[in-house]
C-alpha cells in the first residue's frame, strides 16, 4: 500500500516530460487539437482527510502525472497510480486516516464541444472515521455564452465491521456533491448541489447504493446558466464512521445550447445560481 506522501512526492523526469510532450503532440495531430480545448489547473485531483484527535492529511495528484487522452486528461489509480491502495495519513504523526482503493478523474471535450468533468472513488475509513473532500481540477475552456449545464452524482455506503455505518454530508445546505463554475470556493457560483438529505445510514453488515441524483432531473436535460462560463469544478464532501466504506461517481457537463434552445434563453429561461459566502 502506498501512502499519500509517496504519491505526492513522485515527480516526472525530464525524459518523461519530453515523452509526454511527444505523445501529446501525436494525439493532437490525430484528434484535431481536442486535448487543447481543456486547460486543467494544478493539482489535477486532490483529497483532504480529517478525523477526530486533530488528524489531517492530503493526497494531491499533480497535473504532470495526468495521462493524456485524445479528448483531454485523466488520472486513474488503476493506471497512472499503479493500482495499489493509497493510505492518506496525518501529516504530523503518520497515523492512517483513510485508505483509497479506487480514484479517477477525467476532463474532456466531448462531441459537439461539450465539456465534461468526471470524478469517482472508493474509500474506507480508519479507526477514527473520517471527514473527506474529494476535489477535481478547476477545468478552464474557451468562454461559453450562452451556456447550459447538467450534473449527476451518486454515492454508496457499506458497513465493513458489523456495527452499522453512517455517512453525513458536509457540503452546502447538507448536500454531498457540488458542481461549480467560474472558480472554486467562496464567491464561485454553484451550478448544482446534489445528494440531499443530510445523511445515509445502514444497519450491521448492510449496504446501500441509491440511484444517482441529477440536475436537472429530467433524463438528459440541460439547464440554462445565466452568465458566461469559462471553467468547471466538482467535489464531494462527507464524514464516515470508523472502518466503513464509501463509493462515489459523478459527471458535470457544460455546453453551448443547441440552436433550438437559444430562443428559450431569450425568453428568460435562465437558471438561478448561488454565490457561496
Amino acid at each position: 500500500m502506498k501512502s499519500a506522501s509517496q504519491i505526492h512526492r513522485r515527480t516526472v523526469s525530464g525524459r518523461g516530460l519530453r515523452a509526454a510532450a511527444l505523445m501529446a503532440s501525436a494525439l493532437v495531430g490525430a484528434a484535431g487539437s481536442a486535448s487543447a480545448q481543456v486547460n486543467p489547473s494544478d493539482p489535477f485531483l486532490w483529497v483532504h482527510a480529517q478525523a477526530n484527535g486533530g488528524l489531517d492529511g492530503w493526497l494531491t495528484i499533480p497535473l504532470a502525472q495526468a495521462g493524456i487522452l485524445p479528448t483531454g486528461y485523466e488520472w486513474n489509480l488503476a493506471i497512472q497510480g499503479g493500482g495499489s491502495p493509497i493510505s492518506i495519513n496525518d501529516t504530523n504523526n503518520g497515523t492512517p486516516i483513510v485508505t483509497v482503493t479506487q480514484l479517477r478523474s477525467a476532463v474532456q471535450t466531448l462531441v459537439g464541444g461539450v465539456q465534461s468533468c468526471q470524478l469517482s472513488f472508493v474509500t474506507t475509513a480508519g479507526a477514527a472515521g473520517g471527514t473527506l473532500t474529494f476535489g477535481t481540477s478547476v477545468v478552464g475552456f474557451a468562454t461559453m455564452s450562452p451556456a447550459e449545464g447538467r450534473a449527476t452524482a451518486s454515492i454508496g455506503l457499506t458497513d465493513s465491521n458489523g456495527d452499522g455505518a453512517l455517512l453525513t454530508y458536509n457540503g452546502a445546505l447538507g448536500t454531498g456533491y457540488l458542481a461549480e463554475i467560474n472558480g472554486i470556493g467562496a464567491g464561485a457560483p454553484d451550478f448544482a448541489t446534489l445528494l440531499n438529505g443530510g445523511s445515509v445510514a445502514v444497519g450491521p453488515n448492510g449496504s446501500t447504493n441509491p440511484p444517482a441524483e441529477n440536475f436537472p432531473v429530467a433524463p438528459g436535460a440541460f439547464s440554462p446558466i445565466g452568465i458566461p462560463v469559462s471553467s468547471m469544478h466538482s467535489e464531494y464532501r462527507f464524514s464516515i464512521t470508523p472502518f466503513d466504506q464509501v463509493s462515489g461517481s459523478s459527471n458535470f457537463f457544460v455546453r453551448v445550447p443547441a440552436p433550438g434552445a437559444l430562443s428559450l434563453i431569450g425568453l428568460g429561461g435562465l437558471v438561478a445560481f448561488r454565490r457561496r459566502r
